[in-house]
């Protein structure tokens, strides 16, 4: 819970520096081998989690892109570094004990592996 209260007191900071940058954010989703159309229904969502942040709200465009790979994270990086990003932001997303356990966080090899900045939000 103490994450999402953070993000409530630093939304309106981070979506301003966004505005004032007028950054182009590009939503990307990785789908580790989905059929298409589940690729395009994950796709939406993360579109909708990441509008839900408020980090897009002043913002007149929004890319929307989808890729399949067996790999998110590195796909997620060779996206960024190709499309020359200056900032990767990714959102977290709650596991349980065992999720934790079993499932490989494309958010912390994100994290560990880019050479660009990241920013990681709650999710929401």
């Amino acid at each position: 819970m103490g994450s999402r209260s953070a993000w409530a007191t630093t939304r309106e900071p981070c979506a301003s520096c966004v505005t004032v940058i007028d950054a182009e954010v590009t939503v990307l989703y990785v789908a580790p081998d989905a059929v298409e159309v589940e690729a395009e229904e994950a796709t939406n969502q993360a579109l909708d989690t990441v509008l839900r942040t408020g980090l897009t709200i002043d913002l007149p465009r929004v890319k929307v892109r989808t890729l399949a790979d067996a790999s998110p994270a590195r796909r997620i990086l060779e996206a960024a570094r190709s499309a020359d990003f200056d900032l990767v932001v990714v959102v977290a997303r709650p596991r349980s004990f065992f999720g934790n356990l079993f499932h490989r966080s494309v958010t912390a090899e994100v994290l560990r592996r880019s050479t660009i900045p990241v920013l990681v939000l709650p999710a929401a």
